[in-house]
């Protein structure tokens, strides 16, 4: 016989996996489309939301990363001597 801790992760499982099923063929999004994070909403609305507000979020928009990363590309692309 299964336990109940058993029973309890399959049903919890089986909810998380049907919960993302629907009717309708899932939007293949492409191109622009894919920059927007308001493009997944209708889908993923919960994900989105949590994104919004996380660094990752607005890695775009800070100056250090932004700063960072051209330094990072530069060193990537100068010639060894």
């Amino acid at each position: 016989m299964k336990s109940l801790r058993t029973a309890l992760f399959e049903l919890t499982l089986i909810t998380f996996v049907l919960g993302g099923c629907t009717s309708e063929e899932p939007k293949l999004l492409q191109g622009e489309a894919l920059k927007d994070p308001e493009s997944c909403r209708s889908c993923h609305a919960s994900h989105v939301e949590q994104w919004s507000g996380s660094m990752h979020a607005y890695a775009g928009e800070d100056p250090i990363f932004l700063a960072r990363s051209a330094t990072s590309a530069s060193s990537a692309t100068r010639p060894s001597r």
